[in-house]
């Protein structure tokens, strides 16, 4: 394992944590505004809605 190696599993894996985190708030938000009949996408909770993109993209995978 290099050090460089190493750098690019960091960095991605702080990525990857902070999208999950913000796909959990959304999904969070998302369940509260149902709860008060407000029904949009989930990707209206998010503020950059290619985050939602990403994060599916690598789940299906």
């Amino acid at each position: 394992l290099t050090q460089n190696a190493l750098a690019v599993h960091e960095s991605t894996y702080d990525r990857l944590y902070h999208l999950c985190q913000t796909i959990t708030r959304a999904v969070d938000v998302r369940q509260a505004g149902l709860e008060l009949d407000i029904d949009l996408p989930l990707h209206r909770y998010i503020n950059d809605p290619s985050q939602l993109d990403e994060w599916i993209k690598q789940h299906s995978a």
